[in-house]
């Protein structure tokens, strides 16, 4: 997937879109997309994927003020919001989304298959006997 300022600058403020980082960022952001997602990344789905890019690059550039959940100003407290803290680029709301419009999760291949147990397993203990009752 190829990001570029033009795709996000729709999704972004002026102040967002101004922000020197962009560039680099759309790099990571693309690489990481791919990564995930590799060739799930439709062109009728691209614009989620280019939409949570931006959401990205937004939380990045205003992060100084999505860190605060609550302030007071009487013996000077700060509550710190610790979801916006994180080093992470895709909240996990966001990556849940994104695996349900991509039909699945990280890795397209795996699936589990639940298989019943081998017949001695699953009745053998019902059919054996506690004692001999000869002895």
């Amino acid at each position: 997937m190829d990001l570029s300022a033009d795709d996000v600058k729709p999704f972004l403020t002026p102040k967002q879109a101004a922000d020197s980082r962009v560039e680099a960022w759309l790099t990571t952001l693309a690489a990481l997309l791919t990564a995930r997602y590799g060739n799930r990344i439709t062109a009728p789905l691209r614009p989620i994927f280019v939409n949570a890019a931006a959401d990205s690059i937004g939380r990045r550039v205003d992060k100084g003020s999505l860190m605060i959940d609550q302030q007071s100003v009487g013996p000077a407290s700060v509550r710190w919001n610790t979801r916006s803290a994180l080093a992470g680029w895709f909240l996990p709301e966001e990556l849940s989304q994104l695996d349900e419009v991509a039909k699945g999760s990280a890795s397209p291949g795996a699936r589990t298959h639940r298989m019943a147990a081998p017949y001695g397993q699953r009745f053998g203990n019902l059919s054996t006997p506690f004692m001999n009752e000869d002895a």
